[in-house]
């Protein structure tokens, strides 16, 4: 797939405009096909892609099966888990991580690398 089209329909499906009203459920679920974190993954593999590895490094997902919890810095309710230092709930940590994606769109946007990289 060309690159530039694959760009363009990231953009359309995630406009920065958006990030704002960006929903849990739009961010990470089950379907995957048009979830935020699934673009990430695999349909912007052809730009740079984060497959692979733990769900964790999304900061948080949702899970079919809940995930063994012998790791204190992971944290869950019944639909999703997360990185506990983002949030004490799901809607807090989401908020975290929201948080972030906006800064990174708009500082990308800026092409302010440097602001980006502060950003955890």
């Amino acid at each position: 797939m060309d690159r530039k089209l694959l760009y363009q329909q990231f953009q359309e499906a995630f406009p920065l405009k958006s990030l704002s009203e960006l929903t849990l459920d739009q961010y990470t679920n089950l379907n995957k096909e048009d979830s935020f974190c699934y673009w990430l993954g695999s349909k912007t593999y052809e730009l740079g892609s984060i497959w692979g590895g733990s769900s964790y490094k999304f900061g948080i997902f949702k899970f079919d099966k809940i995930p063994k919890q012998d790791n204190p810095k992971y944290s869950h309710d019944d639909r999703f888990s997360w990185n506990s230092k983002l949030g004490v709930t799901s809607a807090e940590a989401f908020e975290t991580v929201k948080s972030a994606i906006i800064r990174i769109a708009q500082n990308a946007r800026k092409a302010n690398w440097t602001e980006i990289e502060k950003i955890t």
